[in-house]
């Protein structure tokens, strides 16, 4: 038989080592196992065939959430952690139209446990409350961009290479064995080469007696010859529950053990697409992929584009009742800072159906003992929609701008958590995943109570990212609001009256606290003008950013963001009273910004000093018993008088009765050589601020009402407003 036929990278002269041996021994029983099938007809390995496809399918782009997991874990089992280096790297490099994923990582290096684990399907020993995977399958995830994994390994934490476990997966292993299977069923020695084939049936000698029954009993069926029956069943072998070992390596592998590297992960990529989705995967991953990953300390990703390093350290260390900590992570010029919180229940203390529904779980979960529950939000300037995390984030949204880690029980590729729901009954550990996210939700509250509310800006946009529905699904949101309100009847918090929310003026509540009516494109009344002279509780300005948290929470207890049309006039009357001692003020953008404001309809600032008359003064518009009037233009142009000197000189004692519109209000304007009264000039008479000027309508409505009952006495100021009124008439 021809070299070929051998496993990779083994030949004849090979003399296993301790651990080598360990690794063909696995092989070797599942081989074995695989030829009593054959032998009794059963196919339990089409089974693991069909679960392997299938695993491949549910973990589809999750590969290098994975790869991360899997690495953080051995870095979390590392024997000394406060001097490590906690590193985990990931490297892509090409070679021609195909390329190498490696992922190294200096934690504790590949145990029995983790070998089994790997080599087989669906069978692990972590444990869900400090192990990111607990399932046994997630390493299948790699299938999807390699054929032939393999794996790296120290045995010890101080050996000085890879002297550990170091196998691989390949399919043309699978491939080897037909032809030594064949000489069996024909009764023909194993050639030299088959030696390595011999031993692992000689542990049985009725196994080959077994496996010639069988295949007779193939025969006599006919359907397919001997060489083909037994090729299919091979192709049903799944190749990644046959480990061998590996010894020929790269020149990468030799730098990952120089530098210290404890395991290393090799993944050829099968094709220019594989290597595509890699490389878009690789990039996807940002600072929130490490926020819960408390053992890690730094995340290098390297590609042919360039490397980034993501480091993680602690800022304040967890102290106090809710164990609240710090955390920073920074990658190249940019640095994120979350707070963290924590708590911690134990099983023994959760309600009856939650002990329930985690005793039926699958696995090691009926073992779990106690669950550490934790909410972070960042000190990020643009608010993002959190994840659920399971130590990694989920596809999952928690509802808002924070973010969520607890033990939640997830599906077979942790992408998604079940929930019970309405709609959907009762779900797989969804009593136990709602308890876990009402505790948060507790928390949460907690935290605002006692560490956010009263202090500075920073801690009021944290108490929007808690408390504000934010979310690209109306379902994630809808939940953790449900949630809060629950949370807040326990604790007998009102949120919509709680003084959490943080104005100009100090800490107020939400019902009380409005933005600021900023026009939409500001030219006078800027945010600045507007909250100097606000007349209600205005957002501090340093939560301009959480704009969008502050409508949507508002909008959730119905309540309006703005402040009242009254409020918003007096907040406009204080700022201009300001604004028109500068004699550069352009009148026509304050009153574009007014309209804007106010949409158009003035009639808000009825009884307001805010129009500005030829006496140089402001007045007020709408009020009975006085008016305001647009300067006469010639007839024919949309007015019945003709201009007259001194119309606008106003006398003394009708000053506070008549006024004349200060003609750097622009309400005319020359349009097709003729001039007409602009959009400002309808508004304003909408409005009823400012009229058409009219001597009957001055002398009916202004001047005769506001006439004293005659005789008047000499020497009184009733004179003097008859004298005034009659010469001005």
């Amino acid at each position: 038989m021809s070299q070929k036929s051998l496993p990779p990278q083994i030949n004849e002269e090979s003399h296993p080592g301790p651990l080598e041996a360990v690794i063909r021994a696995e092989t070797g029983g599942k081989i074995r196992s695989f030829l009593y099938q054959l032998a009794e007809g059963v196919t339990d390995y089409r089974s693991i065939h069909s679960l392997t496809e299938q695993v491949r399918h549910q973990y589809h782009g999750r590969f290098a959430i994975e790869l991360i997991q899997n690495a953080y874990d051995a870095v979390s089992r590392a024997e000394e952690q406060e001097g490590a280096l906690s590193r985990i790297e990931m490297r892509l490099e090409l070679d021609g139209e195909r390329g190498t994923l490696f992922v190294a990582n200096d934690g504790a290096p590949f145990s029995h446990s983790n070998f089994e684990s790997v080599s087989r399907l669906g069978q692990s020993d972590k444990d869900p409350t400090t192990s990111v995977g607990n399932k046994g399958i997630g390493f299948r995830s790699v299938l999807e961009i390699s054929q032939r994994p393999q794996i790296w390994s120290r045995r010890f934490e101080t050996s000085h290479g890879f002297d550990g476990y170091c196998f691989g997966f390949a399919p043309e292993f699978v491939r080897s064995i037909h032809d030594p299977v064949l000489a069996i069923i024909e009764r023909r020695s194993f050639s030299e080469a088959q030696g390595w084939f011999a031993e692992i049936v000689e542990e049985d000698p009725s196994l080959c007696e077994r496996l010639c029954s069988g295949a007779q009993r193939v025969q006599a069926r006919g359907a397919n010859s001997i060489t083909d029956w037994l090729r299919e069943e091979i192709g049903y072998l799944s190749p990644y529950l046959l480990p061998w070992p590996v010894t020929e390596r790269s020149t990468t592998v030799d730098d990952f053990e120089e530098r210290g590297f404890a395991s290393v992960v090799e993944l050829p990529l099968t094709s220019l697409a594989a290597v595509s989705l890699t490389e878009r995967k690789l990039a996807e991953i940002t600072a929130d992929s490490m926020l819960f990953l408390d053992n890690l300390k730094a995340l290098t990703i390297t590609t042919p584009k360039g490397s980034r390093t993501f480091r993680r350290s602690i800022v304040q260390r967890a102290k106090g009742p809710r164990k609240l900590g710090k955390v920073s992570i920074g990658c190249e010029d940019s640095t994120r800072t979350f707070s963290v919180w924590r708590r911690k229940v134990q099983v023994s203390d959760m309600p009856e159906p939650v002990q329930e529904s985690i005793r039926g779980l699958p696995g090691q979960w009926p073992k779990l003992e106690r669950a550490e529950i934790a909410v972070a939000v960042s000190d990020d300037s643009e608010p993002t929609p959190g994840k659920l995390s399971i130590f990694l984030p989920t596809a999952l949204e928690t509802g808002a701008a924070l973010h969520i880690n607890a033990p939640f029980f997830g599906d077979m590729s942790r992408t998604t958590i079940s929930f019970d729901t309405e709609e959907e009954g009762a779900q797989a550990g969804g009593t136990y995943n709602e308890f876990l996210l009402h505790q948060a939700a507790v928390l949460g509250l907690e935290a605002i109570s006692s560490d956010l509310a009263g202090r500075s800006v920073g801690e009021a946009a944290n108490i929007l990212d808690i408390l504000a529905p934010t979310a690209s699904e109306s379902a994630a949101k809808d939940r953790w609001q449900e949630h809060l309100s629950r949370a807040a009847t326990e604790m007998d918090i009102d949120i919509e009256n709680a003084p959490w929310m943080l104005t100009d003026g100090g800490w107020c509540a939400l019902c009380q606290a409005s933005l600021l009516p900023l026009p939409s494109d500001p030219k006078v009344l800027c945010a600045e003008e507007l909250r100097k002279h606000a007349a209600f509780p205005a957002y501090a300005a340093g939560l301009d950013t959480r704009i969008g948290l502050i409508e949507s929470l508002s909008g959730r207890f119905g309540i309006g963001v703005m402040p009242t049309e009254a409020d918003q006039a007096i907040t406009i009357e204080a700022a201009v009273k300001t604004l028109a001692c500068d004699p550069e003020l352009d009148w026509g953008h304050f009153w574009q910004d007014v309209c804007n404001i106010f949409e158009d309809d003035l009639s808000h600032l009825k009884g307001k000093d805010v129009i500005l008359c030829t006496d140089g003064t402001l007045h007020s518009g709408g009020v009975a018993g006085r008016a305001i009037y647009f300067r006469p233009r010639p007839a024919g142009q949309d007015d019945d008088s003709s201009e007259e000197p001194g119309i606008d000189q106003v006398p003394a004692a009708l000053q506070s009765f008549i006024a004349i519109l200060d003609p750097r209000i622009p309400v005319s304007e020359v349009r097709d050589g003729r001039r007409q009264n602009t959009e400002l000039h309808k508004r304003l008479t909408d409005a009823r601020l400012v009229n058409t000027f009219r001597r009957e309508d001055v002398l009916a409505d202004i001047l005769a009402p506001n006439l004293p009952p005659m005789p008047v006495a000499r020497g009184t100021r009733d004179v003097e407003l008859c004298r005034d009124a009659l010469f001005y008439a």
